[in-house]
């Protein structure tokens, strides 16, 4: 089964050799995705491999900030399984296809004795209809239902997640662009964008715009 420990090894000479040449950078500990999924050709579930990593001695004295990256599917950010599932259809029934992943995350680190560290989401969104297997979910999102589960996403994080939330970092700006010129508009990296493929701005390029900041 694939574990930590070699991460842990590369995160520790990194973090060293990076605070050597900048005593102020912030390191943010790799993001595995969510995934309940524990089969050694397939993929290990980011609890259990955030486990591992929190268990390791090392990792409080070379990580300054815990990366998640929490996946949301069709689900609208304040849904969650089981208490409070998606509408569906589909990736619904697991926790890891909820954005509230990172209360899961949170609470390990709580139990593991890192609650005074922060969080930082380094990659989120919502993709709309695609034609990459697998992004299925894509469908069910309109590009105003995008708008509304990214600002709400931010909005949870000022209020719910304050303070130990304390960075998150959109799943992207203009890939539309690039995948439009390699003949596929409809990729799923295309359609997690808030600039469609024309460079004009989708509704949640909007919303973020005009979204309060202060």
């Amino acid at each position: 089964m694939p574990n930590a420990s070699f991460y842990m090894d590369m995160l520790v000479h990194a973090s060293q050799a990076i605070k050597a040449n900048d005593p102020a950078a912030l390191i943010v500990s790799g993001a595995p995705s969510s995934t309940k999924t524990n089969v050694p050709t397939i993929a290990v579930s980011d609890l259990v491999f955030l486990r591992q990593m929190f268990a390791d001695p090392r990792f409080r004295a070379n990580v300054d900030i815990v990366g998640v990256h929490p996946g949301g599917a069709a689900n609208p950010p304040d849904t969650f399984w089981p208490d409070n599932p998606g509408p569906g259809p589909g990736w619904t029934n697991s926790r890891e296809f909820y954005f509230r992943r990172v209360e899961d995350v949170r609470a390990l680190m709580v139990q593991s004795g890192l609650g005074d560290m922060p969080m930082w989401v380094t990659e989120f969104g919502w993709a709309t209809r695609n034609n990459t297997p697998g992004y299925g979910f894509g469908s069910q999102i309109s590009f105003e239902k995008q708008a509304q589960y990214i600002v709400r996403a931010y909005q949870m994080a000022r209020t719910n997640y304050a303070p130990w939330m304390t960075g998150m970092f959109l799943w992207q700006l203009n890939f539309a662009v690039p995948w439009r010129a390699q003949g596929n508009e409809l990729h799923e990296q295309a359609s997690y964008g808030v600039i469609n493929d024309d460079w004009s701005p989708r509704p949640a390029y909007l919303a973020l715009k005009t979204m309060p900041k202060d």
